[in-house]
C-alpha cells in the first residue's frame, strides 16, 4: 500500500543510547546502590567473567541467557524491590535531547519502542523520573515477576531481550503498527546487539563515545556521530522522514 511506505516506527537501545555510557547499564546502577556490598562484589565479578567472553567475541546467546538469568537471582537473593528500583533511579538522566526527540517522533505520529537486554522495570522507572513513560509505546525487555508485596521473585524468561535477538523484537514491534520493516529507524551504541537492532543498514544510526568506538559502528549503521546529546539523532531522523 502507498500508505504503508510512508509510516515509519523508530527503535532505541536503552543502557548507554538514551542514558550516557558514563552510568554503565540500569544494571550497574542499582547494584551499586540497593544491593548490599557483598550482593555487589558476586555482581561485579559475575559480570567481569561476561565481559571477558564479549571481549574475546564468545558471547554467545546461552551466555546472554545465563547472565541475565544470573543477574536475576542475584537480585533475589538480595531482596530487591520495586520501593528499592525506585530509590536507586532516581537520580539517572537520560541524555539531553532525548525528550526532544521523543516529542518529535510523537508529533509525525511515529511509534517509539525501547528494545534492551536489560529489565523493563527499570527502564519503567528511568523513563517516569525523566517525564518520558507516556511517549513510549512499547518497552521490550526481561520483565520481573513480582509478589504483592513488592519483592522480586524472578523473571518472565518469554520476554527477556538478548543482543542476538533485537532485531526479532524490532520487527515484531513494526507488524504491530502496520510498519514496513524497511521503515524501522533504529538509534543504539554497541556494534554487537544494536548492530543487529531495527532491519536495515542505513537505517540505523549509531552513538559514539570516541573515534575508535565510531568505526566500530560504522560497520553496522548507517551513520555514526561521537556525541553526548541527541541532537543528531533529531538531526537524522529530520532527515530521514522528510522523503
Amino acid at each position: 500500500g502507498g500508505l504503508m511506505n510512508r509510516k515509519w516506527c523508530a527503535v532505541f537501545d536503552c543502557d548507554g543510547t538514551l542514558i550516557s555510557k558514563s552510568y554503565g547499564a540500569l544494571c550497574d546502577v542499582v547494584d551499586g546502590s540497593v544491593i548490599s556490598a557483598e550482593g555487589h562484589k558476586k555482581a561485579e565479578e559475575m559480570r567481569k567473567r561476561y565481559f571477558a567472553a564479549i571481549r574475546a567475541g564468545f558471547f554467545r546467546k546461552e551466555d546472554q541467557e545465563k547472565w541475565m538469568a544470573e543477574t536475576i537471582e542475584i537480585y533475589k537473593h538480595y531482596g530487591l524491590t520495586l520501593r528499592k528500583i525506585n530509590y536507586a533511579l532516581r537520580n539517572v538522566k537520560v541524555r539531553p535531547g532525548v525528550k526532544e526527540c521523543f516529542h518529535l517522533l510523537q508529533e509525525k505520529g511515529i511509534p517509539v519502542a525501547i528494545v534492551s537486554y536489560g529489565v523493563t522495570e527499570f527502564i519503567e522507572t528511568l523513563l517516569k523520573v525523566n517525564g518520558l513513560l507516556k511517549m513510549v509505546d512499547r518497552i521490550y525487555a526481561a520483565d520481573l515477576l513480582i509478589n504483592s508485596q513488592g519483592k522480586l521473585f524472578g523473571f518472565c524468561r518469554e520476554s527477556a531481550v538478548y543482543p542476538d535477538n533485537k532485531g526479532e523484537y524490532s520487527r515484531r514491534f513494526a507488524d504491530r503498527h502496520g510498519v514496513s520493516y524497511r521503515n524501522i529507524l533504529a538509534v543504539g551504541d554497541s556494534p554487537h546487539g544494536d548492530g543487529k537492532l531495527g532491519y536495515l543498514k542505513k537505517n540505523r544510526f549509531g552513538i559514539a563515545k570516541d573515534e575508535s568506538q565510531k568505526q566500530k559502528l560504522a560497520e553496522v549503521m548507517g551513520a555514526v556521530a561521537v556525541t553526548e546529546n541527541f541532537k543528531p539523532v533529531i538531526e537524522w531522523i529530520l532527515e530521514k522522514i522528510k522523503v
